[in-house]
């Protein structure tokens, strides 16, 4: 049979993988423990339900309260003594404000819950316990170790209450510092008839001789208390060191002096404030002071807020961290002039991001330091294996297009017209001979002319009064 522990740690999937599996081996035949298996997960599930808001500093006790709570039938009977004495001392059964119900109900429901004190510490550790009050106080004047200032801050950045407590006591410890020391100490006399030491205040009226009425009462606890003779004793010691000072001359009763605020004024001091002023050396210069920088503040010219003036007091304030793309462009040196000024003066004040461009530089050195290797046989033929091929698109001159549609019609023509012009020059008779030579070259020429036109004929070095071309065509 296992503890509680053991079965919480199994559902909270903490133990080692051999114990965990030996105790799943256990849970497959054992209904006793995979009924508390059920109870510790039911009371898992009921924690964490419980809201964000810290769980009070005497949870543990008022959760032990809640252990030995009888049933809630039970505490109808408000007759029963035993009820009623439970009831006078604990609250979560008075108000059932402490805790939710189905919280004592789940503890109940564990059996033999009352014998598990280390159950419950288990259970209690996964609780964000507030520190009580004297600790807050402790960690506001640094008189915590360093661990424990450490734990608490971190408690602080996710506790908002206790962060409110620390601020209301840093605010009340600043209020009582600022405090003016009074002229003379007010004395506490304690009550010297209890077997208790007097306050410090209490022993330096002894010395001082101002208890009066306490004097006798005092003196009896000094004969019988050893460390408040030394503390008499010490101070004895201060005061003969304070009376062999020098006195300075004072014309009139000392009064503490004012705080600076209080000597800003617009209109004239009042009339106790100005006659301390007028016999105060230190506050008469720093009245002077303040006079001088008012009147130097009214003479500068009334000139209106220069460009600019709203981006120099915005760069005074250490701006949001840049996100981790600009400061890759800062640390790569692709930001423009006028970004990377921007950027500067945050990295100088911010060491996150000091650190976030200190692991850029190791990986940039890091990629640089590797080998670099030449590309694979056949690497170009596989990248232009995967580009597409185009087909040539076809070249079409409009002007040969449009020719071809009737220039050899048109040499046809040409031909059939000079086979007509041949044939109609042959000669017939002997009596014609002499004027067919020159009528036969003359038209000739004329259909030349128009061959050439054409372009049908070879060039312009052909010659068309050739004898032997003539006869060639008239053939």
């Amino acid at each position: 049979m296992h503890d509680f522990i053991s079965l919480s740690a199994f559902w909270d999937n903490e133990l080692p993988e051999p114990e965990k599996s030996r105790l799943g081996d256990h849970l497959a035949g054992c209904l006793l423990c995979q009924g508390w298996l059920g109870s510790v997960a039911a009371l898992t599930r009921t924690l964490a339900l419980f809201p964000d808001a810290p769980v009070p500093a005497d949870f543990a006790d008022r959760l032990d309260l809640i252990l030995t709570c009888p049933a809630p039938a039970a505490l109808a009977d408000a007759h029963d003594p035993t009820v009623a004495a439970h009831l006078e001392i604990c609250p979560s059964c008075r108000q059932h404000e402490a805790m939710p119900v189905s919280l004592g109900d789940a503890l109940r429901q564990l059996p033999g819950y009352k014998a598990k004190p280390d159950f419950l510490s288990r259970l209690m550790a996964k609780l964000p316990v507030c520190p009580p009050f004297a600790d807050l106080s402790a960690w506001v004047d640094g008189e915590l170790t360093t661990a424990g200032m450490g734990e608490l801050t971190e408690h602080l950045a996710e506790c908002a209450p206790c962060s409110q407590r620390t601020v209301q006591l840093q605010a009340l410890t600043g209020a009582v510092r600022a405090l003016p020391t009074p002229t003379a100490p007010t004395l506490t006399v304690t009550v010297l008839g209890l077997d208790l030491c007097p306050s410090r205040t209490d022993l330096s009226a002894k010395v001082d001789g101002e208890l009066g009425a306490a004097t006798a009462a005092m003196d009896t606890h000094l004969a019988a208390c050893g460390e408040c003779r030394q503390v008499v004793a010490q101070f004895q010691f201060l005061g003969r060191g304070v009376q062999i000072l020098p006195i300075p001359a004072v014309t009139s009763h000392i009064v503490a002096c004012p705080e600076p605020a209080e000597l800003v004024v617009e209109h004239t001091l009042p009339v106790a404030l100005a006659e301390h002023v007028a016999g105060c050396e230190p506050c008469t210069a720093r009245m002077t002071s303040w006079d001088l920088l008012t009147r130097a503040i009214q003479l500068l010219p009334a000139a209106p807020v220069r460009v600019g003036f709203a981006a120099r007091i915005a760069a005074t304030v250490v701006p949001a961290c840049p996100d981790r793309l600009d400061l890759h462009a800062y640390h790569d040196g692709e930001l423009s002039v006028t970004d990377r000024a921007r950027l500067q003066p945050h990295f100088e004040v911010c060491a996150e991001c000091q650190a976030v461009l200190t692991s850029f530089t190791r990986l940039s050195a890091a990629v640089t330091a590797l080998p670099r290797q030449a590309a694979p046989i056949g690497f170009a033929f596989g990248v232009a294996a995967r580009v597409p091929k185009v087909r040539p698109t076809p070249i079409i001159v409009a002007g040969t297009v449009h020719r071809m549609g009737w220039q050899w019609p048109s040499a046809m023509a040409a031909g059939m017209l000079v086979l007509g012009i041949l044939i109609y020059l042959q000669p017939g008779t002997t009596t014609q001979t002499a004027s067919v030579t020159p009528l036969k070259h003359e038209r000739v020429e004329l259909v030349a002319v128009t061959l050439r036109s054409e372009d049908l004929l070879l060039g312009e070095s052909t010659n068309l009064s050739s004898p032997s071309l003539l006869d060639e065509w008239g053939q």
